[in-house]
């Protein structure tokens, strides 16, 4: 329980706080001067990493940070780091974080029930802003969707990940739970759809068979058979798709 305390009390001081000027809540990489983009903020580390702890702990805290989500941060979802007023810090595309926003919104609403926000504006629209710019990402022929950088925030010279995948999977299907809430019920089944094809092209073409059975590949590229590339890291691990 100590260990866990501890870490949920910096998890929530060091990781969002207010904003001197204007008292807004504000979600960062941390606060501490010791870390070398003290002040910065990435989808991934705040939504994927961060936010479980903050709601399972305070869902008040939780739909706050939200709030800041998806007016702040909403117009740049996916850009590798921004400034905590939203605007580009470094660029380039990040599938692990374009996907955060969703993954965590659907948390939220199915341990709250607080379906009364997505009755926002900004909200609804961020759910569109996702939708367009992942069919932008997605493969010409294979339901695969392309990032620039992993997890780890460095280049790879293949385009299509096997775990930023997957998270274009739990993203669909968390964004026809999402519509289903919203009362908006066309939009479920083509997203369930989606999902489902998503998952089968990752098990088609993600999946090499190897001496000891069959194992994911970190990456691949579609139009070169044979193509797939075997590595980890901690950000976007392999282990994390359970």
């Amino acid at each position: 329980d100590s260990l866990m305390n501890r870490n949920a009390f910096f998890n929530r001081f060091y990781a969002t706080g207010l904003t001197i000027d204007t008292e807004e809540v504000a979600c960062l990489t941390s606060r501490s001067p010791r870390y070398y983009v003290s002040g910065a903020y990435w989808d991934r580390d705040s939504l994927l990493w961060s936010f479980p702890s903050i709601l399972a702990l305070d869902p008040a805290w939780a739909k706050r940070v939200l709030d800041y989500i998806f007016t702040r941060q909403a117009k740049n979802f996916g850009v590798h780091s921004r400034y905590i007023s939203g605007a580009v810090l470094e660029p380039g595309f990040e599938l692990d974080e374009f996907c955060a926003p969703i993954i965590a919104l659907k948390s939220y609403l199915e341990a709250t029930k607080d379906f009364s926000f997505l009755n926002r504006r900004d909200v609804m629209e961020g759910l569109e802003r996702f939708e367009k710019g992942l069919a932008e990402k997605k493969h010409p022929k294979i339901d695969l969707y392309q990032t620039w950088l992993l997890p780890s925030d460095d280049p790879w010279p293949q385009r299509y990940v096997t775990y930023d995948n997957v998270l274009v999977w739990r993203a669909l299907l968390d964004l026809a739970d999402i519509f289903k809430w919203a009362k908006n019920p066309k939009k479920v089944k083509p997203l369930k759809a989606n999902a489902g094809k998503v998952k089968a092209a990752i098990l088609k073409e993600c999946v090499v068979k190897e001496p000891k059975g069959p194992q994911f590949a970190w990456s691949v590229d579609p139009d070169k058979k044979g193509s797939q590339m075997f590595y980890d890291e901690p950000p976007g691990s392999l282990l994390l798709l359970p």
